[in-house]
């Protein structure tokens, strides 16, 4: 049986509503206290939802009955057999299923949370291997989607998008 998920009512974002569990800067977001995860995997999934990143435009707007499924498919680690077959149904499309199971690993499995709480410098974005730029076999970065989530952090932390960069984008988009 899943389990219930805390409900998200304080407005605001969960890095103001609990300063404690959270270190922000301009460039930078990390978890302090593994606690605040679902905080921040459910409120990413409702935004989701909402349609507010553009991204995911095809899984978001659906009706009640299917986001409370979705909801549950996406950020539970053993989601009821209901959530599944409601998703399945859903979601026939290959590109859909793709997006869900994305979200599934990244929201509901904890890989972004596992992530977020790795600190630039210090756990990650620097050469601490056998070499440099190569991690020892067993090391926990050898995992692709934690390469990868990584990858973009250390891009971001270092220099982000430039002005001209972030403007291209815009024109693109």
């Amino acid at each position: 049986m899943a389990k219930q998920r805390q409900c998200v009512e304080a407005p605001g974002r969960p890095t103001q509503r609990y300063p404690d569990k959270f270190e922000v800067d301009s460039k930078r977001i990390r978890i302090l206290d593994g606690s605040a995860s679902p905080i921040l995997a459910e409120q990413l999934a409702q935004r989701i939802l909402d349609g507010e990143l553009p991204e995911f435009s095809h899984v978001a707007g659906q009706e009640a009955r299917i986001r409370e499924a979705m909801l549950q498919y996406v950020l539970e680690a053993e989601p009821t057999t209901d959530a599944v077959v409601t998703m399945e149904a859903s979601f026939p499309e290959a590109h859909d299923n793709q997006t869900l199971l994305l979200l599934r690993g990244l929201l509901g499995r904890g890989v972004l949370s596992h992530s977020l709480q790795k600190r630039w410098k210090v756990n990650y974005g620097r050469a601490h291997d056998r070499a440099k730029d190569t991690p020892a076999r067993q090391a926990e970065f050898s995992h692709p989607d934690v390469v990868i989530i990584l990858t973009c952090l250390s891009y971001y932390s270092y220099g982000g998008l430039s002005p001209a960069e972030l403007a291209s984008d815009r024109r693109e988009g």
